[in-house]
């Protein structure tokens, strides 16, 4: 009974395959079909007198699974290879751009307390390296610009005297809009009075404020009632005495112009203490300089 039925499948097989022969050489089309234990491939070629013989290529079953296993366990391990070295290549640049970035943060803070000796590496990145060569040359200009300024100081021969309090004095004012303030006041004794002309900084704290004043031995400023608006008449509002007068009245101070012991101006500038609970938003003070 089994062979019989194995016949059958033959007989039916050679059907199909002669069927298929025939439509190859008559339509002169390639055909690929399934077959028992493979596929076969039929090409027509078209000989002279018109005639067409056909092709027929047999692949066993064997043959076309031969070597798949193998090449996806190839594919999958190359895959994963390539997903590894991604990950190590992106981590090694993420933590150089990380450390670069850090160390840029940690040398602009240093420098902004004060350390002008403070540099970077420049490092990672070219935008990071970039930046930091531009760091490096503002802190190299910064020390030059402050050793001239000391050496202006000197050869104009001027004596300074200085009273601090040395009690801390907190006031509604962030630490660069304190430093503008004197930069402009101390500024202005450099810009308009003679060299030689001294000059004093005295802080005092009081109960409820901070007096910062700044005198010199200059001519004085005439008409002190009227100095602190001349420099916002003129829509420029970079004018030492603008500023100063602004920054005491964001604090609820005040400031006064007389003329004192050294025989020019003494300026009194009046902050108010900040409250001793953690402050908040600071005002903004415009850093420009003049008188």
């Amino acid at each position: 009974m089994a062979d019989a039925r194995g016949g059958r499948r033959s007989r039916m097989a050679a059907g199909a395959l002669l069927f298929v022969l025939e439509r190859a050489q008559r339509g002169r089309e390639s055909i690929s079909q399934e077959v028992p234990d493979g596929w076969i491939c039929l090409q027509p070629v078209v000989l002279p007198g018109d005639e067409v013989a056909v092709i027929e290529n047999f692949v066993p079953e064997a043959e076309l699974t031969r070597g798949v296993k193998e090449s996806w366990a190839v594919m999958a391990f190359l895959a994963v290879g390539l997903i590894a070295g991604s990950v190590l290549v992106t981590d090694r640049l993420g933590s150089k751009v990380v450390r670069s970035s850090r160390r840029l943060a940690q040398a602009s803070r240093a420098l902004g307390q004060g350390d002008l000796d403070t540099r970077v590496e420049p490092m990672g990145p070219t935008e990071l390296r970039d930046a930091g060569v531009a760091f490096n040359a503002m802190a190299h200009r910064m020390t030059e610009l402050l050793a001239v300024e000391r050496e202006l100081v000197a050869d104009q021969g001027r004596s300074c005297c200085l009273d601090l309090t040395q009690e801390p004095t907190a006031v509604a004012l962030s630490d660069d809009d304190v430093a503008a303030v004197v930069d402009a006041l101390i500024g202005n004794v450099f810009r308009h009075t003679p060299a030689g002309a001294p000059f004093g900084i005295r802080v005092m704290r009081t109960a409820q404020a901070v007096e910062l004043v700044v005198e010199d031995g200059g001519p004085g400023i005439p008409d002190p009632d009227r100095a602190p608006s001349r420099g916002s008449s003129t829509g420029s509002t970079g004018l030492g005495l603008d500023i100063a007068q602004r920054a005491a009245s964001a604090t609820g101070g005040t400031m006064r112009i007389t003329r004192g012991p050294l025989g020019g101006a003494h300026i009194t500038v009046t902050f108010t203490l900040a409250p001793p609970a953690p402050s908040g938003h600071r005002s903004r003070i415009s850093r420009h300089r003049g008188r």
